[in-house]
């Protein structure tokens, strides 16, 4: 009986082995190659968002081993992984790593990976300006260029005949009866984890003194769990205006007399991508909204939704003697920004029909629904300002030239 235990005990090591052997590389417990695959839908391609040149890393984490394989390439994949562990069990993720300024990463495991948005440096200039414009949230950067694309494996994605390589719906399992000649693929289909929210606030007190513009807007995620696709709890206020957007033209823009404007999809196009089409913008809308406007976008992971957090829009200008203002808004004075935000993640038919139902934008403002102290929220002089500006601005060097509205 001894001697049987001894001859048997080598082969069944050798038949079992390979699954706890994580970071393995001989011939026995090496895995086939695994080809991954990123898939973009076409509206993804028309649009544009297909990031070109940054790529695309994929990270498999094995169940029984805290070191994680990365593997680099360009927007479509379509490379091979080798060196995998025959029989083990992978979970992976799929992400931009590398296109995005504002975003970096922590928390390198497959249930703690995390983006988040980068701080602020500048956050006490900003906070020191008025108690009005203070959140008492900290201030992160807005994302940029607009996009974080990523996905995790899932086994309900998958091409057929690959079930016999997952587990579950989230873990790759490439079991031991697989061929070295096989090729495992897998496909991803990343979406965009960012959400951009479009804006208009009429009847501008003074808008034809503004030189540039900016904002914030508080109550936002800062950080997303890749694997659970999950937001923070805690609160931030997102500052954004500060990059012109991929057309050149501020994120961030005035316009006075802006009924009168000969708006065409090319003027609307240039400023708010993706926004709702101009047919939408309804003439009883635009006889409603009176003079000057601003116009403007913003983007976030989401808003918190948690009961007690406000979302306050804050809009900051410059006049042309660089003296500055700013005017807030928030459901705290009656404003819905909050429900409006809200309607425009849940609405049925997506946020497309959200904008065509509210006038072309996610969020419509009047400039005199009156403050608490009864004046409008934001009033432009052409002299002199509640606060002046000095070299503490967002920027160490702030370039405050707005671009021409349109070419």
């Amino acid at each position: 009986m001894r001697r049987c235990i001894n001859i048997m005990l080598p082969v069944l090591l050798a038949l079992t082995g390979c699954r706890h052997r994580d970071l393995s590389q001989d011939d026995m417990c090496a895995a086939p190659p695994v080809e991954i695959r990123i898939n973009w839908s076409m509206e993804q391609e028309a649009a544009g968002d297909v990031p070109e040149l940054t790529g695309m890393r994929v990270l498999f984490f094995p169940r029984h081993s805290d070191r994680y394989t990365v593997a680099d390439m360009d927007a479509h994949g379509n490379v091979l992984i080798e060196g995998l562990v025959l029989s083990a069990e992978y979970k992976l993720l799929c992400f931009d790593y590398f296109g995005n300024e504002n975003i970096d990463f922590r928390g390198f495991t497959y249930e703690n990976m995390e983006a988040y948005l980068i701080a602020s440096r500048s956050q006490p200039a900003y906070s020191s300006r008025s108690s009005a414009v203070r959140t008492g949230e900290p201030t992160v950067w807005e994302p940029f260029p607009y996009t974080f694309y990523c996905a995790r494996y899932s086994a309900a994605m998958q091409t057929s005949g690959m079930s016999d390589y997952s587990v579950d719906d989230e873990t790759l399992y490439i079991p031991r009866v697989a061929e070295r000649s096989d090729t495992v693929m897998v496909d991803f289909y990343p979406s965009n984890a960012l959400h951009e929210f479009t804006f208009l606030i009429y009847n501008v007190d003074g808008a034809e003194h503004a030189s540039s513009l900016q904002g914030s807007i508080s109550g936002m995620s800062d950080k997303y769990r890749l694997a659970s696709e999950a937001l923070s709890s805690t609160p931030s206020t997102v500052l954004f205006g500060q990059d012109d957007g991929p057309n050149g033209y501020r994120r961030v823009q005035i316009f006075p007399d802006g009924k009168t404007v000969n708006w065409t999809q090319q003027k609307l196009d240039a400023i708010l991508k993706r926004n709702a089409p101009h047919v939408d913008w309804l003439p009883n809308d635009l006889s409603k909204w009176g003079e000057d406007w601003i116009i403007g976008t913003f983007c976030v992971f989401g808003p918190v939704d948690a009961a007690g957090i406000d979302n306050i829009l804050t809009v900051e200008v410059f006049n042309k003697r660089n003296n500055y203002f700013f005017g807030q808004w928030g459901d705290q004075w009656g404003d819905q920004v909050k429900q409006q935000i809200a309607s425009s993640l849940t609405a049925t038919g997506g946020q497309a029909m959200w904008r065509q139902s509210n006038g072309g934008f996610d969020i419509v403002l009047n400039n005199l629904t009156p403050s608490p102290e009864n004046k409008p929220r934001l009033e432009i002089k052409p002299d002199g300002a509640a606060f002046e500006v000095g070299v503490d601005g967002w920027d160490d060097e702030p370039d405050w030239e707005i671009s021409p509205p349109f070419p």
